[in-house]
């Protein structure tokens, strides 16, 4: 009991301690014989919430779980299975066993349980489509319980599995618009991924959405200011004053972006045939910074993007061919097409990157 609670406890005061962590692990590993359901999915949860990932610690609480599946509750099966996606820790058997647990007891579990295990099933992917029906039938039951970012990691899980869901999506939408305003940019960005990646062009709820991204824009996170500028573009969506919104915030933030981020956002705006020359001279200087680190897909999505809507930036192409030449034989036959063409409808010639 006192393990488990010390554990919680710097989750709690998100303070990782690491000499106190580690002392603790060790006793755990000691003891884990002594936990009960309780505490072994306590400790799970706390280890895996500071990411305090350890194999060895995983792989004692796994077996400690087989002998006492049943006891664990709903919200014990639901921490460790979160736990085990948090931390990627591969064990098939035990997920398996907890799934399947989850099944018998989803009737029973609430709205964070029910948005925690299929944010954890998505994550692992480890379930199909019959398992995550029986997640959308349990959440459909109890919707209009579901607060802001209950619906939004719910909607996330379902698209990243690439479920077709429409009554869940159906449902999701107006309670979202009734509560957008206790939306934060995460669920923000989350939801408007999440329907353009089902193709759900859901007007009035884009709309609140919209609305409600202007008034936050400066709390979003690079991910979340490409994430809404990639579902804009995707649902062919001209939102200017969304979209100049999130350019600003955008130039300030560019030296933060990652290069999913930056090669989004550009195909976001090219996509939709819209330039902006400040972002997109921000986008170049923060790219050719991370060029190296950039995978094909994303060099050539940032070419396209530069070259449909012609403009011909020498240092960042030089910095995409570079790039592109020391990775050649990470490129599909549609990455090399795309890179090509780009270059050539920009007329740059660039001998060591096409041969």
């Amino acid at each position: 009991q006192g393990l488990a609670n010390t554990a919680w406890a710097f989750t709690a005061l998100v303070v990782l301690n690491t000499p106190a962590m580690e002392a603790a692990r060790q006793q755990t590993l000691r003891k884990i014989a002594e936990f009960n359901p309780q505490h072994v999915a306590n400790r799970a949860r706390s280890l895996a919430k500071v990411v305090f990932a350890n194999e060895a610690v995983f792989d004692a609480a796994a077996s400690a779980c087989f002998g006492q599946m049943r006891a664990f509750g709903t919200q014990g099966i639901v921490n460790i299975v979160w736990a085990i996606a948090k931390i990627t820790y591969t064990n098939e058997p035990l997920l398996t066993a907890l799934s399947s647990v989850a099944l018998d007891t989803m009737v029973q579990m609430g709205t964070v349980d029910l948005s925690n295990l299929a944010w954890a099933l998505a994550t692992t992917v480890c379930v199909g489509e019959a398992f995550m029906a029986s997640i959308s039938a349990a959440a459909l039951r109890i919707l209009p319980q579901f607060g802001s970012q209950d619906m939004s990691i719910t909607a996330w899980s379902f698209a990243k599995l690439s479920i077709a869901d429409q009554p869940l999506f159906d449902a999701v939408a107006a309670p979202s618009i009734a509560k957008i305003r206790d939306f934060g940019a995460q669920s923000l960005g989350n939801t408007a991924w999440a329907f353009a990646k089902r193709q759900i062009n859901h007007a009035p709820l884009m709309a609140a959405v919209s609305e409600a991204s202007c008034r936050l824009v400066s709390e979003f996170r690079p991910q979340q200011l490409s994430n809404i500028a990639w579902a804009l573009a995707t649902l062919n969506i001209t939102d200017k004053p969304l979209l100049d919104t999130i350019a600003e915030e955008a130039i300030r933030k560019a030296a933060d972006f990652d290069p999913q981020n930056l090669s989004m956002t550009a195909w976001a705006w090219a996509t939709l045939g819209l330039t902006h020359e400040p972002l997109f001279d921000a986008v170049a200087s923060a790219s050719i910074e991370k060029i190296d680190s950039f995978k094909p897909q994303e060099l050539n999505n940032l070419a396209w993007a530069y070259a449909t809507l012609g403009l011909s930036n020498a240092p960042l192409f030089a910095a995409i061919s570079s790039a592109a030449v020391k990775k050649i034989d990470q490129f599909n036959p549609q990455d090399l097409a795309v890179t090509a063409l780009s270059f050539a409808r920009l007329e740059i010639s660039d001998a060591p990157l096409m041969d």
